[in-house]
């Protein structure tokens, strides 16, 4: 009787996790098609697609953080395209299933997280602006992929496998989980710590799980040093004026009333609810809300303007703990109407938040670049150029672009990140006679120093502009430079 009730529960376990990926998939298939997601892709999103098919590096080029995961996963898709739109699939699909990491903490029932997690994708769809939603979703951010590891990890520490088996399995998942996004230790091990203290019974299963990953931190940061480009300051630097700049910008990627209304529904589910959880669930907030307070006060959230995507892991943690107080009162009743509330919900969001799917459904690059990449990409077709230069945020849109119409010639990229590729242009290039380079600066010397500074061309290598010409690309004006290496 008990093998079949074990044969049983391990059958509806196992459905429950198909449903919860299948979930996962199906926002991973439809989200980016819609208005407020399709063809807002900008340098840092398009440029993984080039790391993925040019040259995949252990982390984002010129870093030593941004775990290559999701490029390495879809590097057999050799075509930049195709390449792009499987990992926005791919970052779609884990952001949906991000609430993982911080749900499966008060319930391991796939049933409840399948439901826990629709719920808190809705707050998150219906609160955020459209920045906010393009930064959650489909920009090129890689929280998802870490809480989604980290969820794999804990539910390990409850399997039925070998102890042995079950540290060393979610120590090397831990590993990659803050190999992919550093950032995951404020999260973690301050949870870890408080959750362990709250539930002292089951402490051993606490400690144990503090200390892989304290050692996972550790293997990520040795790798990093190793195979990263050390180029990240995270000191500290307090500063209460950063706090109100941060509230600010969270502030005006938030519709305020909405998460009002969330949080009077989750006040009243929380009243209802018999199983309170006060000193966990507000551990898990405190949490949250002290990762803002710490993110404000480091120099590279000063160095980046405070931007809205360094907090959504904050975000997420609140609206993950609001989604779980929903989600349990829901359950009170059958389970099919609990599905069904959620489900409705999505479409809704689908349809009304991120504004249905529209005429640009099918693009990816981001409106500012779009023309003017595409015009840039035929000159350089026309011309079989095999060098872009200019500013980042022009260059590897239309380098994608190239790519597209080229396939197997090789274009080059002399923009910031691009010196990765030093080696392989010096191969295609270096006494092979002349080439052409498309430049978006308006004077040789200028362009000259892009490709010179970018490709670190000294001593023995020496670049000679054979022939300049100004030539015009959509709105764009550029140079083309007849060059040669030797």
């Amino acid at each position: 009787m008990n093998s079949v009730a074990t044969s049983e529960d391990r059958r509806k376990l196992l459905l429950g996790v198909a449903l919860i990926v299948l979930s996962g998939i199906l926002a991973g298939a439809i989200f980016p098609l819609t208005q407020a997601l399709a063809g807002f892709q900008d340098g840092d999103g398009i440029l993984t697609s080039l790391i993925s098919t040019q040259k995949l590096t252990w982390y984002f080029w010129g870093q030593d953080r941004l775990l290559n995961f999701i490029p390495a996963l879809v590097s057999p898709f050799t075509d930049v395209e195709t390449n792009l739109r499987a990992q926005v699939v791919l970052r779609s699909l884990f952001a949906y299933l991000s609430p993982l990491g911080i749900l499966i903490l008060f319930n391991r029932n796939p049933k409840f997280l399948l439901v826990a997690i629709a719920i808190t994708n809705v707050i998150v769809l219906t609160c955020l602006s459209q920045y906010g939603q393009f930064n959650f979703y489909v920009q090129h951010n890689t929280f998802g992929t870490s809480m989604v590891l980290f969820a794999i990890a804990y539910a390990l520490m409850h399997s039925q496998l070998p102890k042995v088996a079950i540290a060393v399995i979610a120590l090397f998942v831990c590993s990659v989980a803050y190999a992919t996004n550093y950032a995951l230790l404020t999260y973690a091990i301050p949870v870890i710590f408080l959750l362990g203290v709250l539930r002292w019974p089951d402490r051993k299963r606490y400690i144990l799980f503090f200390v892989i990953n304290c050692l996972a931190i550790l293997i990520a940061r040795y790798h990093s040093k190793i195979f990263g480009v050390a180029s990240t300051s995270f000191g500290l630097l307090i500063s209460f004026q950063g706090i109100i700049e941060s509230l600010r910008i969270i502030y005006e990627n938030l519709h305020l009333g909405v998460f009002i209304l969330f949080l009077a529904i989750s006040f009243i589910a929380y009243q209802i609810s018999i199983e309170k959880k006060f000193l966990e669930l507000s551990a898990v907030l405190c949490v949250g809300l002290g990762i803002i307070v710490l993110l404000a006060n480091t120099q590279w959230l000063q160095m980046n303007l405070y931007n809205i995507r360094y907090f959504l892991t904050s975000e997420l943690i609140i609206a993950s703990v609001m989604g779980f107080v929903i989600t349990r009162t829901l359950m009170l009743g059958q389970y099919k109407y609990a599905l069904i509330i959620p489900g409705l919900a999505l479409v809704y969001c689908v349809f009304v938040s991120l504004g249905g799917f529209t005429a640009t459904y099918k693009e990816l690059v981001g409106a500012p670049w779009r023309s003017n990449s595409e015009a840039v990409a035929k000159l350089a077709f026309d011309e079989k150029a095999q060098v872009i230069t200019g500013g980042f945020w022009d260059v590897w849109p239309a380098v994608y672009d190239t790519k597209q119409l080229l396939r197997t010639a090789p274009v080059y990229g002399a923009a910031f990140r691009g010196g990765i590729l030093k080696d392989d242009f010096l191969a295609t290039t270096k006494g092979k006679g002349e080439f052409t380079a498309l430049c978006f600066f308006d004077t040789t010397e200028l362009c000259v120093n892009e490709i010179t500074g970018n490709f670190q061309l000294a001593g023995d290598n020496h670049l000679i502009v054979k022939s300049s010409e100004p030539v015009t690309a959509g709105d764009k004006k550029l140079l083309k430079m007849v060059m040669e290496v030797n």
